[in-house]
C-alpha cells in the first residue's frame, strides 16, 4: 500500500514539473497538467487579444523623431507641449512613459523650487538628482547645472509636462513610450503556472507517507517558491514603471535666453546683433569682476615694481657718477703769486 501511494505521489510530481516547463513555453499538455495549461493559454490568447491592439494604434504613438518637431515662437519657448497618445480604453495595454527636457532659466535656484513643488503638487517624487556650478572660493563663477530624475503618475504626465513652461524656458523635449504587454501577460501565465505546481504540491505533503516523497516534495517546493518570489517581485517592478513614469531634466542657468530659431536673412541679423551686443556686455563685466577680485594682487604688483623701478634708478646714477672724470685741481695761492 506505501509503495503504491509512494509511486502516485512520485508519478503526479512528475506531472507538475512538466505542466511547469510546458506552460514557460507556452505548449499546451494534457494529464494532470490540465490547470495550469487552461491558465497559460488563457494569458497567451489575453496577450494576442492586446498586441492586435497595438498594431492597430501604431501609427499613433508618439516617436522621437515626431517628438522633436516643435514649433519655437519668438520668445523661445516651445509652444507646443507633447502629450500622451490617446489610447482606447478597452486595451489593457502595459505602457512606460518616459521624457526629456532641457531648460534654460535665468533664476536657477527659484526654477529649482518651482520644478520640486510642481512634483509634490501632482503626486510624484525625486528620484534622483545633481547639480553643479556657482561661486567657488576664489570667488570666481560658473553657471549652475541640475539634472533632475522625476516619478509623475502616468496619467498626470501630459499636465505635468505642460506646467514645466512656468517654471523656466522649454529649449527641447522628448517624449516615447515603451509597450511591455506581451512581457507582463507573459510573467503573469508563468506565475499562475507555479503556483497551480505550488497548491498541488502542497496537497501531495499532506498525503505523502514515506520521508524519500517528503523530502523530494519540499525540495521542489522551495524552488517553486524562489522562481515566485521573483516573478512577483518583476511584475512590481513592471506596475511601478507603468504607474510612474519617468522624465529627465536638464536646467541650465544662462544670462539670456536662447533666441527664437532665425529663418530669415532679417531675423538673422537681428539675432547676431543682440548675441554681439550682449557678448561684449558680459566681456565687459567679466573684465570688471576681474580687476576688482585681483585688486590685492596689483597692488602688490604694483609695489613690487615701484620698489624695482627705484633700485634701477639708484644704481644707475652711481654709475654714472662713477664714469664721469674727476675735475682739474685748482692752483694754490703761494704758486699764483710766483708766477
Amino acid at each position: 500500500m506505501k509503495k503504491r501511494l509512494l509511486s502516485r505521489a512520485a508519478a503526479l510530481l512528475t506531472a507538475s514539473l512538466l505542466a511547469l516547463q510546458l506552460a514557460g513555453c507556452g505548449a499546451s499538455s494534457g494529464g494532470s497538467a490540465e490547470n495550469a495549461t487552461a491558465a497559460t493559454t488563457a494569458s497567451y490568447d489575453q496577450a494576442a487579444v492586446e498586441e492586435s491592439g497595438v498594431m492597430e494604434i501604431a501609427a499613433e504613438a508618439p516617436t522621437a523623431d515626431s517628438a522633436a518637431k516643435v514649433n519655437y515662437d519668438t520668445g523661445g519657448t516651445l509652444t507646443d507641449t507633447l502629450n500622451q497618445t490617446t489610447m482606447p480604453e478597452d486595451l489593457d495595454l502595459k505602457l512606460i512613459w518616459r521624457a526629456s527636457v532641457s531648460m534654460e532659466t535665468l533664476e536657477f535656484d527659484e526654477s529649482v523650487q518651482q520644478i520640486t513643488d510642481l512634483v509634490s503638487e501632482m503626486g510624484g517624487f525625486v528620484e534622483s538628482s545633481s547639480s553643479s556650478g556657482g561661486s567657488d572660493a576664489s570667488g570666481n563663477y560658473s553657471s549652475k547645472y541640475a539634472y533632475l530624475t522625476i516619478r509623475v503618475p502616468s496619467d498626470k504626465l501630459t499636465g505635468f509636462m505642460g506646467s514645466l513652461n512656468d517654471c523656466g524656458t522649454i529649449t527641447s523635449q522628448n517624449l516615447s513610450s515603451e509597450n511591455i504587454s506581451l512581457e507582463y501577460a507573459d510573467t503573469e501565465a508563468r506565475k499562475e503556472a507555479l503556483q497551480t505546481e505550488y497548491d498541488r504540491l502542497i496537497e501531495l505533503m499532506a498525503q505523502a507517507e514515506d520521508v524519500d516523497a517528503v523530502i523530494a516534495i519540499e525540495a521542489r517546493l522551495s524552488e517553486v517558491r524562489l522562481q515566485l518570489d521573483s516573478l512577483s517581485s518583476q511584475l512590481r517592478t513592471y506596475d511601478n514603471l507603468v504607474d510612474y513614469s519617468t522624465v529627465n531634466i536638464d536646467l541650465y542657468e544662462v544670462r539670456n535666453i536662447s533666441g527664437a530659431a532665425a529663418t530669415t536673412l532679417t531675423e538673422r541679423i537681428r539675432n547676431g546683433f543682440s548675441n554681439t551686443l550682449f557678448n561684449i556686455q558680459v566681456f565687459f563685466e567679466d573684465l570688471l569682476v576681474f580687476v576688482i577680485v585681483n585688486i590685492p594682487v596689483f597692488v602688490i604688483l604694483a609695489v613690487v615694481i615701484v620698489a624695482v623701478v627705484l633700485i634701477v634708478r639708484k644704481v644707475r646714477k652711481r654709475k654714472r657718477q662713477r664714469n664721469q672724470p674727476n675735475p682739474p685741481a685748482a692752483p694754490s695761492p703761494d704758486e699764483s703769486s710766483k708766477e
